[in-house]
């Protein structure tokens, strides 16, 4: 997981400094037969939320281009249905404010989803 938010964070990076206006982050979803794969032996991990709210904080503070985060089909990579909603909407809001918004607090799964 860890390796996945550098690599992101890396080619957000090289998307500013290519010049970017715009920069979408989408989390890998594993629905298809390769990524399916990818997973059973070990060569990736499942995106989480927390990993897509972290890139886009680093994205917003680090780069000049407009950035947003895709929420298409949001709830696979949220294991938390307390905080969930909450956080799809702060997503959303920083999508529309180009702004970090406050991160969500969750007494259940303390952002760990």
């Amino acid at each position: 997981a860890e390796a996945q938010e550098t690599w992101l964070e890396r080619s957000v990076q090289f998307a500013d400094s290519a010049g970017a206006s715009a920069i979408c982050l989408i989390p890998t979803r594993h629905d298809s037969g390769a990524m399916q794969s990818a997973l059973l032996c070990g060569e990736m991990q499942p995106t989480r939320l927390g990993q897509l709210e972290r890139a886009f904080d680093f994205a917003i503070v680090n780069s000049k281009a407009r950035i947003f985060a895709d929420l298409w089909d949001l709830t696979q990579f949220s294991r938390c249905e307390f905080c969930f909603e909450a956080r799809r909407a702060r997503l959303d809001q920083m999508n529309q404010k180009q702004i970090i918004l406050p991160t969500i607090e969750c007494a259940r799964c303390h952002g760990a989803s």
